[in-house]
């Protein structure tokens, strides 16, 4: 991937990341830019990947989407939220739909292994209930409700 898009992923991954840990939310203008930037830089490299990455967009999305569906009509209460629908669909178009377990796999194992520290190591319990922002989760700090 050429230096300036790399830039680019990194720039709009730290603020989406920044403002996930803050606010608990997702600006939809940074979701819509990670979605345009991807698949702009992939079409430019390999045209041929503009499926893959439209197919990857819309499974992201729609996987997440479903649990978060899922969850509420189960529990009651929102899950997940529907920026982390829109942010997982953007990183399709990055990765294609041959990507999007991977990420899925990293992204959870290690959010599995931050609860982990945090609980074991640092002997924090409140970690267990705490909400983790999907983006940023490795600066997650107990939320109050």
């Amino acid at each position: 991937m050429p230096l300036f898009a790399t830039f680019l992923l990194v720039v709009i991954s730290a603020a989406v990341a920044f403002i996930d840990l803050r606010d608990r939310r997702i600006p939809n203008g940074l979701s819509a830019s990670l979605l345009a930037a991807g698949f702009l830089v992939h079409t430019a490299l390999d045209p041929g990947f503009l499926i893959w990455g439209l197919a990857g967009a819309v499974t992201g999305f729609l996987l997440i989407f479903s649990v978060g569906v899922l969850h509420k009509s189960l529990r009651g209460t929102d899950g997940i939220g529907m920026g982390d629908a829109k942010l997982f669909g953007a990183g399709g178009a990055w990765v294609g739909l041959m990507g999007l377990p991977w990420v899925m796999l990293i992204a959870s194992f290690s959010g599995l292994a931050w609860v982990g520290v945090r609980r074991f190591i640092f002997g924090d319990k409140t970690i267990i209930r705490a909400r983790i922002p999907f983006y940023a989760f490795w600066f997650s700090l107990p939320v109050k409700d």
